[in-house]
């Protein structure tokens, strides 16, 4: 059976390294903004009231996406060695990024603007 062809990388152009970039410091700070919502808003085990449950639930959950997507991003960049190989881009990114910011912040901004140089660079070209 012969293999599918895999979708490539966005192609080169002028905002590529800019790209790149925004989008390997928006993966750092996902998985830093990720293990900072888990360990940090982790209450007490003897504190924890019925009312307070879905915000733990809820930060838990915001962390392992955080941490999750930032893992993709900096596999799919090269800075961690996977079996697994992602190809990213433009709409990705954008994706991505629009997740990120609903489950964190800042490194949400970067992926998503990450994700629009991306696609100025593609139509520019």
């Amino acid at each position: 059976m012969p293999r599918r062809k895999r979708r490539s990388r966005s192609k080169s152009h002028e905002f590529s390294s800019w790209v790149r970039v925004l989008s390997i410091l928006g993966g750092i700070f996902a998985i830093i903004m990720g293990i900072v919502m888990i360990l940090l808003l982790f209450p007490i085990p003897f504190s924890i009231l019925p009312s307070v449950l879905g915000s733990i639930i809820i930060a838990i959950l915001c962390g392992i996406v955080n941490i999750v997507l930032g893992v993709i991003l900096l596999i799919a960049y090269g800075v961690i060695e996977s079996t697994k190989k992602f190809s990213v881009n433009w709409l990705i990114l954008i994706v991505v990024g629009i997740v990120m910011l609903i489950f964190g912040g800042i490194q949400g901004i970067l992926v998503l603007i990450a994700g629009i140089l991306d696609l100025v660079g593609v139509i520019k070209d």
